[in-house]
């Protein structure tokens, strides 16, 4: 056996690291020789001679145990085209000296798992059955720690000395990865290289899962964001995805960590081994995709497929705090266990650092979630009536997901978490303010230090931090009168993401009834838009052209100037449906009749305005015409940036209800610059 090593090479560490993120030993220093730190451990699994310590032999720069069965996914990064050339050749060598060890024997009984003991765990032999501790960090003092274990079994599991204790054990189950099969793959990846990229894989994929196209990508290419953020701009060319398209398939893949890739990818590679040099033709990807399409449904289910041009209007909308797996739940909300179920909720106090802490618990357990889902909604349900064609189903699943969202909030014993109020004299106001009824455990044993006025519920604990939760089915249509603003406002407290009272009054409102019942009542050409007048109000147009005297055209882009949020030269293009010298035509009518001015605007995208004063926003709104403000419920007080009931800017009433609006309003004499 070797008593010095090379140093590690850095491909290869940068390689396992890519799986096992954090688990790197510290920095790969001139000792670490992972590959001989394998070999080490399986000859003596295999029963050769020679000295065995616990944290003896080669040092690892990383727990590659935790390949074992799992190999496939490591073999799979080192043939794709985004893998660095360097790492690719460090990979290939170490996955060949990985197929001469027990690791690639299909036939050894081999277990995993992780041993407690105050003093290293000594090497254990009988018969054939042998296990060996693996190097992990020492004991502190006479505290257990956790040492990694391997063992290769004949029989019962090997009996443990006085002191320890096993914490887990499992078997490592051989998929893919045997000598054959590795030596098969290794041999094809030194000549071929990396693997041409195959969009076709990428199609396949994405179709059997129900991930958008640029998720399916980045998971065929083993990126996930766990470990890795956004791929870099190589990496996006390599795959054919915009930063964009990349941003919103890492954000569905953010809790995809490089635990899950393992077993994802654990049985892609082709069982035989003479089909392995199939992978580098044409379409060889294609079973990669599928089989790992068929492992990803098994492990998490399959998604609500969207079409693509929905995924990509949605990567561009600018939500906040809103991510696929919502506007799926728009499409689908049966797919959503607290959108079908009524949830109860109950407060118990655990203890937390020594300290006693209030913890909400639902009887549906998806309900934690709520929060942040109706918030969600609330932005998705309004943009996507005004943003999404006709016969999306997105949009068509408006209705739906409004009528699922208001059922559950009727549910009497729902408790939704809505803010920590974290400064001692306001917690205290907070709490004299809600009475001196107490909230009832689960038992019914009253909750210590609580309070409960029936709508709103709240727990100080001994730092003077206050827990606030909400009943929502006790909250009033637009809001609730009974939620005290302090716990919700200003310096000194924080909600959960969301003003809650403000979102279920949206979600509860008269606007949001009448974007419900018109998006159900249908009756437009498919693909048409509501933010063109000419589809959703083509009455109202003709009515324009007759009171300003300007042609059809003119009269619709005049709407959509006097009405929309955002109406860019590009949008405004894409939803009439009209090439750049028909838009040119619209806007000289229109400067020409003196309805707009022509200008230049920062981060306006267009060069037509409404005559008056102009309003400044924070991204991700764009400024718009202060006359317009109204129409959104939205304020400028000029000490402090635009608002609105949402931090996006967003219709909540139907569209054609608000070109009605400001055409009356001009009709009125309040129209713009008056």
């Amino acid at each position: 056996m070797p008593t010095t090593s090379p140093p590690e090479p850095e491909g290869l560490t940068e390689a396992l690291t890519w799986f096992l993120g954090g688990s790197r030993h510290g920095r790969a220093d001139a000792r670490a020789d992972t590959t001989a730190h394998v070999e080490h451990v399986s000859r003596f699994l295999v029963g050769e001679p020679g000295r065995f310590e616990p944290n003896g032999g080669p040092t690892p720069a990383v727990d590659w145990w935790r390949f074992a069965g799992r190999i496939a996914a490591l073999a799979w990064h080192a043939a794709l085209p985004t893998t660095p050339e360097r790492r690719r050749e460090d990979l290939r060598h170490f996955l060949a000296r990985w197929s001469a060890t027990v690791f690639a024997d299909r036939g050894a009984r081999l277990d995993l798992g992780v041993l407690r003991s105050a003093t290293a765990p000594r090497p254990c032999v009988r018969g054939a059955s042998r296990r060996l501790p693996l190097r992990t960090s020492p004991p502190h003092g006479d505290r257990a720690v956790g040492f990694a274990f391997v063992e290769l079994r004949s029989g019962d599991p090997l009996p443990l000395e006085d002191g320890l204790v096993e914490q887990a054990r499992e078997r490592v189950v051989a998929t893919w990865g045997t000598a054959e099969q590795l030596t098969a793959f290794v041999t094809a990846l030194a000549r071929r290289g990396a693997i041409a990229w195959d969009p076709g894989a990428v199609t396949a994929l994405a179709e059997r899962t129900g991930l958008a196209r640029s998720s399916a990508a980045l998971l065929l290419a083993g990126h996930w964001p766990e470990y890795r953020g956004v791929p870099d701009a190589a990496a996006r060319a390599a795959l054919g995805l915009s930063s964009a398209e990349a941003a919103l398939g890492s954000h569905e893949l953010r809790w995809v960590g490089g635990e899950e890739a393992l077993e994802l990818y654990r049985a892609v590679l082709p069982e035989d081994p003479e089909a392995v040099a199939a992978l580098w033709e044409p379409g060889g990807a294609v079973g990669v995709a599928e089989r790992l399409a068929e492992a990803w449904n098994s492990r998490y289910g399959r998604r609500v497929a969207l079409p693509e041009g929905t995924v990509a209007a949605f990567g561009s909308a600018r939500l906040n705090r809103t991510g696929l797996e919502h506007l799926r739940l728009v499409a689908d909300p049966g797919a959503e266990d607290a959108l079908c179920r009524d949830a109860s909720s109950w407060i118990e106090m655990e203890e937390y650092a020594g300290r006693p802490v209030a913890r909400l618990r639902h009887s549906v357990e998806a309900a934690a979630e709520l929060p942040v889902t109706l918030g969600a909604l609330a932005q998705l349900i309004a943009w996507a009536h005004a943003e999404l064609p006709t016969g999306d189903p997105v949009r068509q699943g408006i209705p739906a997901a409004l009528r699922a969202v208001r059922e559950r909030l009727t549910a009497p014993g729902l408790l939704l978490s809505a803010a920590d109020v974290w400064r001692g004299a306001r917690a205290r106001r907070l709490m004299e303010s809600l009475g001196d009824r107490p909230c009832l455990g689960r038992d019914g044993v009253p909750v210590p230090s609580s309070a409960d006025n029936g709508t709103v519920v709240a727990v100080e604990d001994d730092s003077g931090v206050a827990r606030v939760w909400l009943r929502p089915a006790a909250l009033g249509g637009e809001g609730g009168s009974a939620v005290p603003r302090a716990c919700l406002d200003g310096p000194g407290g924080g909600t959960q993401g969301w003003d809650l009272p403000h979102v279920v009054g949206l979600l509860r409102s008269p606007g949001f009834t009448a974007i419900a019942a018109h998006v159900a009542a249908g009756g437009r050409t498919e693909g048409s838009w509501d933010c063109d007048p000419g589809a959703s109000v083509p009455d109202l147009v003709d009515e324009v052209v007759d009171a300003l005297g300007v042609s059809w055209d003119a009269a619709r882009l005049y709407l959509q100037v006097l009405t929309l949020l955002e109406p860019t030269d590009r949008r405004v293009r894409a939803v009439n449906g009209w090439t750049a010298a028909r838009l040119r035509g619209a806007r000289s009518d229109l400067v020409a009749a003196g309805l707009v001015v022509a200008a230049e605007r920062r981060r306006a995208g267009r060069s037509v305005f409404l005559p008056g004063g102009w309003t400044d926003a924070r991204s991700p709104n764009l400024p718009l015409e202060t006359w317009k403000l109204p129409l959104y419920g939205l304020r400028d007080d000029r000490a402090k940036p635009c608002a609105g009931p949402l931090a996006r800017f967003l219709a909540l009433r139907p569209l054609p209800e608000l070109f009605t609006e400001a055409w009356r309003r001009v009709r009125e004499g309040d129209g713009p610059g008056r």
